[in-house]
């Protein structure tokens, strides 16, 4: 199956050099229908150019500090953050309210 994910391009660009292998999402209706060996077309947000990638795994969390207390940051594409600032990112796109109602899925990914 073939799943299409909108990305800013900081993080586009670091699953292009294939520096970011994680990509983190609210795990509702529509994550919940990616599995592994599933394709994610990634859509770059500044000009809509555009990469495919494979689901090569699936990790479930509670919420974003969960997940980053278990995964590697650089992974993630926060080489150079700190944790806190991580778990603020993902806060900052998702409320709380529908991190606790869908929890958190990640999808390891590797560029085709």
């Amino acid at each position: 199956m073939i799943h299409k994910l909108n990305l800013i391009d900081k993080y586009f660009d670091l699953i292009l050099l294939g520096e970011k292998v994680l990509e983190g999402r609210l795990n509702d209706e529509k994550r919940k229908l990616i599995n592994i060996g599933d394709e994610i077309i990634f859509n770059r947000h500044s000009d809509n150019s555009t990469m495919v990638a494979v689901v090569e795994d699936k990790y479930y969390f509670d919420d974003f500090e969960q997940m980053a207390d278990k995964l590697d940051k650089k992974e993630l594409g926060f080489a150079v953050a700190t944790k806190q600032e991580m778990i603020d990112t993902y806060n900052g796109i998702y409320d709380r309210e529908r991190v606790k109602k869908y929890g958190v899925v990640i999808f390891r990914i590797k560029k085709s």
